[in-house]
C-alpha cells in the first residue's frame, strides 16, 4: 500500500530588516523561524497494517480493498497501539484507520 503524508519542517533562515532608529535607517539581519510541509512517499506491505473503522472494527483481508475508495479519509497510526476511542469519536464515520501490526 502506498502513502503519501505530509510532514511539517521547521526551518530557521535570516532575513535583513531596515528599522528607523532615531530617524535613521538601521539594517539588521534577524532570525526568521518558519515552517514548510514535505510530502513523503511510503510503500507499506498490507500485511504488515491492521485496518480499523471508525468505530474501531478491523477489516481483514480481501475486504481491505473494497473499503479503499476515493474521497475517503484514511489515517496512519505512528504506533501499533488503536487509536483511543475519544479521538475516534472525532473522525466520519467511513474514516479507517491503518495501524502497524507489533513486531
Amino acid at each position: 500500500m502506498q502513502l503519501m503524508e505530509f510532514h511539517a519542517v521547521p526551518t530557521l533562515r535570516t532575513e535583513q530588516r531596515v528599522e528607523i532608529v532615531d530617524g535613521r535607517p538601521v539594517t539588521r539581519v534577524v532570525i526568521v523561524n518558519d515552517t514548510r510541509f514535505v510530502m513523503q512517499e511510503s510503500t507499506w506491505p498490507l500485511a504488515s497494517l491492521r485496518v480499523l473503522t471508525a468505530d474501531g472494527k478491523e477489516i481483514e483481508g480481501a475486504n481491505v480493498w473494497k473499503e479503499l475508495t476515493p474521497e475517503r479519509m484514511v489515517l496512519r497510526a505512528n504506533n501499533s497501539d488503536p487509536p483511543d476511542a475519544a479521538y475516534l469519536k472525532l473522525l466520519t464515520k467511513d474514516a479507517l484507520i491503518l495501524v502497524p501490526r507489533p513486531r
